[in-house]
């Protein structure tokens, strides 16, 4: 099955949980999953920078505007970093694709999807 985005979610509305898949390139996508209160609270807060913890999760979630240093190039992406268990995945996402999540997540809200009960 083709996995042509880079963030996709399922929200499972009778147990208020977001399934959140990051494809990291066409062989390995990573599922987090997440109460529709800690999403929620992602969406709220990534365009000025938002930290959570969650079932022994740190998640960073922010729009960047410059690259890393030194250069700092102007750019505009979406960090998001996970880590836990000591590990910590780090992705850069198009700001667009963020945007696109969050419509997509609104919809899923509000309208019955084929996985609904």
């Amino acid at each position: 099955m083709k996995f042509d985005k880079t963030i996709k979610i399922y929200l499972f509305k009778e147990n208020a949980r977001v399934d959140f898949t990051i494809k990291v390139n066409n062989h390995l996508a990573i599922t987090y999953w997440l109460d529709v209160k800690d999403f929620e609270t992602l969406l709220n807060g990534w365009r000025n920078g938002v930290n959570m913890e969650e079932g022994g999760r740190h998640w960073y979630m922010e729009h960047k505007k410059h690259g890393p240093r030194p250069e700092s190039k102007s750019t505009s992406y979406v960090r998001l970093s996970i880590s836990g268990n000591g590990q910590r995945f780090n992705y850069r996402v198009k700001y667009a694709e963020i945007e696109m999540l969050e419509k997509e997540y609104f919809y899923q809200k509000h309208n019955k999807m084929f996985w609904d009960k």
